[in-house]
């Protein structure tokens, strides 16, 4: 039995530029649908630590996810996706520590906890 061998070289090269292809087309097109992903679970965590109290008892962690999750929104209306995505990483990283905070303070004292940071 004669099988002709084919380089491996030729072949592997082929994928490899493809794969590398493929991966840059879809980032180019797939931006916009990382930074949906990432807005949505931003502004899910957002809506969380609002109905939390997080306004009130974190304003910090608060109002630092609601001005992260606003440029997050200006800088993909200007088609820059990465900036937006990251923003809207950052944000969600805001609002997740004051909902933890707030998780905490609940189940420490069984009631809303003490407002920090405000008045003092």
């Amino acid at each position: 039995m004669n099988l002709k061998h084919t380089p491996r070289s030729r072949n592997g090269s082929a994928l490899r530029i493809s794969g590398v292809l493929a991966l840059g087309l879809c980032s180019i097109g797939c931006g916009n649908t990382l930074y949906l992903v990432q807005v949505n679970q931003a502004e899910q965590a957002f809506e969380e630590a609002r109905e939390l109290g997080a306004e009130q008892y974190f304003p910090y962690e608060f109002y630092s996810a609601e001005a992260r999750l606003k440029e997050a929104k200006v800088q993909a209306a200007q088609a820059e996706y990465g900036n937006a995505s990251d923003l809207s990483h950052e944000a969600r990283e805001f609002a997740h520590r004051a909902i933890i905070k707030a998780k905490k303070g609940r189940n420490l004292s069984g009631a809303a906890p003490a407002p920090q940071g405000v008045g003092k």
